[in-house]
């Protein structure tokens, strides 16, 4: 009985040690090209109704790259979306967009409107 209880908790933490490996962790760049100062970065899977805790641990100044990491808790989704908001509250939304495929965005000012540009 003793040795069956074992082998049942070995197979179970096998299934979770192999669950954590699996999940993913995506990073991608942001370059804030927008002339501005941003105060908060949030990406969350595009299927979410929140969104997730800001990524930025200062702001971020014209001119400045951050490194963003998707949590492995988001799973093996690739779609994402992304709000970027200014010290004035203003904000944006970029949504839909493949995480698994990107490398780099940069944030420009296009007129008084965000645009992006992939690399």
């Amino acid at each position: 009985m003793k040795t069956k209880f074992f082998s049942i908790a070995f197979l179970f933490s096998l299934m979770f040690l192999s669950t954590n490996v699996n999940a993913q962790e995506l990073y991608f760049y942001v370059v804030n090209n927008t002339g501005l100062t941003l105060n908060a970065v949030h990406v969350s899977p595009a299927e979410s109704e929140k969104w997730h805790d800001d990524t930025l641990p200062t702001l971020f100044e014209d001119g400045m790259e951050i490194k963003v990491t998707v949590p492995a808790e988001f799973g093996e989704s690739c779609m994402f979306d992304m709000q970027i908001t200014d010290l004035s509250g203003h904000g944006v939304i970029f949504p839909n967009f493949d995480a698994c495929k990107l490398l780099r965005i940069t944030l420009l000012d296009d007129q008084g409107h965000y645009t992006i540009e992939n690399e």
